[in-house]
Order: C-alpha cells, then sequence, then structure tokens
C-alpha cells in the first residue's frame, strides 16, 4: 500500500476543485471526498490482494488482485474467490505475471477514457493502464495536484457545481 495521508489528499481534492469546477466549496470537496472513500477509502494498493464485499455485496469478501492500483488478473489467483488465498497465491499477487488489467484506478476510479479525453498521451491500451495509473500517482506524491483525479472531476463536472 502506497496511502496518502489525510492532508495530501486534501490538498489533491481542493486543487482538483479549484481546476475543474473554479472554487474549493463543500459540494465538490465533499462529492470528490465521497467518490474517494466509496471506491478504494483512500487506498492504494501497489501489489498484492485487497479483500472486498462488491459483487453483490452480501456479507462475503471476494478476492482482487492490484498492481500501481489497478485491479488486475494474475495467473495462479483466482479473481474474486471467496476462500484464503494460500502462500502461492499470494506470492503470484505479488509478483505473478499480469494477464489482464482492468478498468478503475484508484484512489478516485479514474477510467482509461477519462484520462484520454483529459488530454492524457501515454498508452493506456492492455496492461500499460496500471503502468500509467503507478506513474501519475507517483507524479502527484507530495504535490497539491493529481492528474487522475482531475481527469475524474472534468468527467464528472456536472455533479460537482
Amino acid at each position: 500500500m502506497l496511502n496518502a495521508e489525510p492532508d495530501q489528499l486534501a490538498r489533491w481534492v481542493v486543487s482538483t476543485c479549484i481546476e475543474v469546477v473554479g472554487n474549493a466549496r463543500n459540494k465538490c470537496t465533499k462529492a470528490i471526498g465521497a467518490q474517494i472513500i466509496g471506491q478504494s477509502g483512500a487506498q492504494f494498493p501497489v501489489a498484492g490482494i485487497v479483500f472486498e464485499d462488491l459483487l453483490p455485496a452480501d456479507g462475503k469478501y471476494e478476492v482482487f488482485v492490484f498492481r500501481n492500483g489497478v485491479t488486475v488478473l494474475v495467473n495462479g489467483v483466482t479473481h474474486r474467490g471467496t476462500a484464503q488465498p494460500s502462500a502461492a497465491e499470494i506470492e503470484s499477487a505479488l509478483s505473478g505475471v499480469v494477464t489482464s488489467t482492468l478498468k478503475f484506478a484508484r484512489v478516485q476510479s479514474t477510467t482509461r477514457e477519462q484520462y484520454l479525453a483529459n488530454g492524457g498521451t501515454s498508452s493506456v491500451t492492455g496492461n500499460a493502464w496500471n503502468e500509467v495509473s503507478r506513474d501519475l500517482y507517483k507524479a502527484a506524491w507530495g504535490h497539491n495536484r493529481n492528474e487522475m483525479m482531475v481527469a475524474w472531476a472534468r468527467a464528472n463536472k456536472a455533479s460537482l457545481q
């Protein structure tokens, strides 16, 4: 995990609101904050397994493998499995070959399409998406601006004003 401290998250949220809607009023900051909490709990998993009760939300926690803040599929790990992973599965989750990179980049669940619509120029096809997620999270670290958060906010601007 590489989770931002609350003050870092706050700087990203405020900077994003000012850039996208022109102010940092409660409607915008609360909406982005709720998105972050609802989508990731502000967690940025670098590599490994996160248990989440998502599909469906039924009290059973499923296995999701992450690389660079994006859910991925890895040989040897059952995606959305509910059994406790074995030592071999945990090792695969940490260092196995990624066979597919899924849709949403944490911490706010930005999509490839949102990134590109915001002017993103890096390739996001296939497994490149998790590398873009990593690079942009690293670029945001210690700074006020988070490009992925801005991309998500621009795509959802109507709900932020």
